[in-house]
């Protein structure tokens, strides 16, 4: 697949020439607030575009949400969630509007915040380096659950779930983590998704992505799943990105362009 070295940022703002109006989206990160903050914040940010859509000429019934990553992440989880009052918040007002989308594009993001490590590939990760990223206490998904101090982490809550341990008193972080893996909300209403994920992602596992597309298959959902079979965890090339615009504009309707 032919490279493309442009910032997904630089991607996603393609679908402009096809009549789509992009808003980029800002959330409190995990070294500012514990989760649920952040989806907290994006489902926020969705209801005061609904709120504001006659001032931005914006169709509020074709609102569609995309990310990499960590805000991959977040976009499944507010897809995954649409009209889940407990995902809601109260964040920027606006309540009495909805803050559900109608199509998602996922690049590589994480879907299940309790496996990353065990899913990584031995062929392209050692099974110590994936835990130290992601099972130690100061593994990004250990901050963003809160569950950061000595002698915490996700290795720990892993093992709690694996043996069903809802005796101990850490048993509420594990239900927070389950809350906040996309892979475990998907329902028969999921909006459509565009999956991308390359084969040689050293950070997010490949499985993750596979397991979501499994679970929207199951649930009849429907989904694009695309994988570059050597992009990193980042640029998954001219390909991939020309597919995703072709499927998001198609999702909303909007007038194809040949420019």
């Amino acid at each position: 697949m032919a490279n493309d070295n442009r910032s997904s940022l630089e991607v996603f703002k393609q679908v402009v020439r096809h009549g789509i109006t992009l808003v980029s989206i800002d959330y409190r990160l995990n070294s500012e607030a514990a989760y649920p903050a952040q989806i907290y914040d994006v489902k926020g940010a969705v209801r005061f575009i609904r709120a504001h859509a006659k001032e931005y000429s914006i169709d509020p019934n074709r609102i569609a949400v995309s990310g990499t990553s960590a805000s991959a992440h977040l976009a499944l989880l507010l897809a995954t969630t649409n009209n889940n009052p407990a995902y809601e918040g109260t964040v920027g007002g606006n309540t009495q509007y909805s803050s559900a989308v109608s199509a998602v594009v996922d690049y590589y993001g994480p879907t299940d915040l309790l496996t990353m490590a065990p899913e990584m590939s031995a062929s392209l990760q050692s099974a110590t380096d994936a835990a130290k990223t992601h099972d130690a206490p100061d593994a990004n998904e250990s901050i963003l659950l809160g569950f950061d101090k000595p002698g915490q982490g996700i290795g720990v809550l892993r093992k709690l779930y694996e043996t069903h341990n809802t005796q101990s008193p850490n048993w509420s972080y594990v239900e927070l983590a389950l809350q906040g893996s996309p892979v475990y909300q998907v329902t028969p209403k999921t909006p459509p998704m565009f999956i991308a994920h390359g084969g040689r992602d050293t950070l997010v596992p490949i499985a993750q992505s596979y397991r979501l597309r499994d679970a929207l298959i199951a649930n009849g959902v429907e989904n694009l799943f695309v994988s570059n079979s050597e992009a990193p965890h980042g640029n998954q090339g001219q390909l991939v990105n020309e597919t995703m615009i072709k499927w998001i504009a198609d999702k909303l309707n909007a007038p194809q362009s040949n420019k």
